[in-house]
């Protein structure tokens, strides 16, 4: 896959989500999310039972989601932010080698950006776009 075929992609749904933020406000629906089109085929942002978002054919991860409960405790990943600012975003089970765990490890090695959806509400998400160079694995 061309570098440039991946960093376009990553244009195109940073553009996508600029324009539903300015016109839903900071919080989205799937439906949204799932609409996304790019090279004119649809191609959702999300993959919502796995939390690490790959695109087939494209070799490293374009978003992350973050699991929403009433109460922070219950979710089954402590993913944050750290006081320092780096993200703490924990791997799919415990394999370092599973598809979506090295697809996420090579967006930090190309140095690519993430988009790091966090669900606020039962269908409603948050999004913060990331850059990911130059930053330290947790």
């Amino acid at each position: 896959m061309p570098d440039d075929i991946d960093d376009l992609l990553r244009a195109a749904a940073f553009a996508y989500l600029d324009d539903l933020r300015r016109r839903q406000g900071d919080h989205v629906s799937y439906r949204h999310l799932e609409a996304f089109e790019f090279d004119d085929r649809r191609i959702s942002l999300i993959q919502r039972m796995r939390g690490i978002r790959v695109v087939a054919g494209f070799p490293a991860a374009l978003s992350i989601l973050t699991t929403f409960r009433a109460r922070p405790e219950d979710r089954p990943y402590e993913d944050t932010e750290g006081q320092e600012g780096y993200l703490r975003y924990k791997w799919r089970g415990t394999e370092a080698n599973n598809y979506d765990n090295v697809a996420l490890r090579r967006t930090l090695e190309f140095g690519k950006p993430l988009i790091w959806f966090f669900r606020v509400a039962p269908g409603t998400l948050s999004a913060r776009l990331s850059s990911l160079a130059g930053r330290r694995r947790t």
